[in-house]
């Protein structure tokens, strides 16, 4: 809301009266700080006897809106290209799972950032989860059969080199590895 107009210097008797516009105009509908254009007017009578200078270097923010739709907004992807199951960058991953896994939807290959690490313990991968998305981390020995919840991760003790602080490094280990083993992590955005 804009207020805070006064008309000053009004000569003798004319009719003039400022209207404030209550609204502006944003330079962009994308999130973020934009310069705001004001839509004062002076009319009556004699308005013809006055010049009107808008306010100069306003500035207002614009606030993503939250979750995945904020950060579709924020590559700049409208329509289709923003639902949660389109791949604009047609490289195979919905907007769903890069927003969940912190890639670039815009970019064909970029690849989660999971870690995998094998010992004489067993396998450990650690990857990155964001806050408001429901990750599973499941284990098998034969890719076949995959058990829900087969892994509780905690959260792991480096929490270095993170994409935004929107996320936390998690770590699961599958132990006691009679020959081989596999780990997946799905999530589910809501």
């Amino acid at each position: 809301m804009l207020t805070g107009g006064v008309l000053q210097g009004v000569i003798g008797e004319d009719e003039v009266m400022l209207v404030e516009n209550l609204t502006g105009s944003f330079a962009s509908a994308l999130p973020g700080t934009w310069e705001l254009t004001t839509n004062y007017a002076i009319v009556g009578i004699d308005a013809g006897n006055y010049a009107l200078a808008q306010p100069t270097g306003l500035k207002g923010i614009i606030d993503p809106p939250p979750g995945l739709a904020g950060w579709a907004l924020g590559y700049e992807l409208f329509g289709e290209d923003a639902d949660s199951l389109a791949d604009p960058d047609h490289d195979g991953l919905s907007n769903a799972q890069e927003y969940a896994f912190g890639l670039n939807p815009t970019m064909a290959g970029d690849q989660p950032v999971v870690i995998v690490a094998s010992s004489a313990t067993g396998l450990t991968i650690s990857y990155l989860q964001r806050s408001g998305v429901t990750y599973t981390v499941q284990a098998t020995t034969d890719l076949t059969s995959w058990p829900a919840g087969s892994v509780t991760p905690p959260v792991s003790a480096d929490q270095t080199n993170k994409i935004s602080p929107d996320y936390t490094r998690y770590e699961a280990t599958l132990s006691n590895l009679e020959g081989r083993g596999f780990m997946r992590v799905q999530a589910v955005v809501p």
